[in-house]
């Protein structure tokens, strides 16, 4: 029996939930939702246990769409704050793979008043693994103004940007992202590890 409870008490807890803060400045902007230059903060976060509601594999690539009521987004700017999430989803290029595209994470919503979404990009491909969501991102982003998307030439550094509109009047911006760092570094026990867990503790003052 002190075999059994020491190999419950011993189980590693399964499921961590990831917690990132990120900022970002305003690059360009439509209205004066926020001045050119302000800067954005933000939060998500998301179990890294979570199994994708969707998956594709497709020439060297994988992509897995998330979509869980534990996946949290929010924004802050301007004095302003919003929340809201639809999904999580992530590209995983495979090295050798025959495109231009690399790694990518994307969090957003689209639904309601507003639509806003944060986008990470590595262009390396040795960031993601598989359709995994990621326990850690690019320390070191492109700190420019924002690339432009009419531009055939794909980046060659890690980079983020996040997007805000206003689905009511339109008005909207974007943002180059500064930095994206964990808040948190605490595993969560899933309830089938608590109940083993509790199972063991009974069993040793048994």
């Amino acid at each position: 029996a002190a075999a059994m409870a020491a190999l419950f008490c011993a189980t590693p807890a399964s499921a961590v939930v990831r917690i990132f803060d990120f900022t970002a400045r305003v690059d360009s902007a439509s209205s004066s939702l926020a001045p050119v230059g302000a800067i954005v903060s933000g939060r998500f976060s998301y179990d890294d246990a979570l199994q994708p509601t969707y998956i594709d594999e497709f020439e060297g690539e994988s992509f897995a769409l998330y979509q869980h009521p534990s996946i949290t987004f929010s924004v802050t700017f301007a004095g302003k704050s919003f929340s809201g999430v639809d999904n999580v989803s992530v590209q995983d290029v495979k090295v050798g793979a025959d495109t231009d595209e690399g790694d990518s994470f994307y969090i957003g919503k689209s639904s309601g008043d507003f639509a806003m979404q944060l986008a990470i990009y590595q262009p390396d491909r040795l960031w993601l693994d598989s359709s995994r969501l990621p326990d850690a991102f690019p320390s070191s982003l492109w700190q420019g103004s924002s690339w432009n998307l009419d531009d055939d030439a794909e980046p060659t550094v890690p980079y983020g940007q996040f997007f805000f509109v206003n689905l009511i009047n339109g008005h909207g911006l974007l943002a180059d992202v500064q930095s994206v760092v964990p808040a948190n570094a605490g595993a969560v026990p899933e309830p089938a590890t608590w109940a083993m867990m509790i199972v063991g503790f009974g069993l040793i003052g048994a």
